[in-house]
């Protein structure tokens, strides 16, 4: 016979996906994928990708997401704009 008062259900955050933010998930300070399905407890860092910026200027502060028991994001995802950022590679000759 099957005890169903034993069974807990896990409600799972659904994935973060972003054109324009790298977002770097931990769960316990282990790598997570946030691309999937995340476990309560994982902490999601997003940040402009290289080619973006944040809108009107405003500085990129760091924020983090936390996936609750409740299957929700703490917080939702902000959106970066692309850039005219103009990158300088050196070759640097020892």
């Amino acid at each position: 016979m099957f005890d169903y008062d034993l069974c807990m259900f896990i409600e799972m955050c659904p994935p973060l996906i972003s054109d324009s933010l790298d977002i770097k998930c931990t769960l316990n300070g282990k790598y997570a994928n946030c691309s999937n399905l995340s476990i309560p407890d994982t902490i999601a860092t997003p940040l402009c990708k290289p080619t973006h910026t944040v809108p009107n200027g405003q500085e990129e502060t760091p924020l983090e997401l936390h996936c609750q028991s409740n299957g929700m994001w703490n917080n939702q995802l902000y959106r970066c704009i692309p850039c005219n950022c103009i990158f300088l590679l050196y070759d640097i000759i020892l």
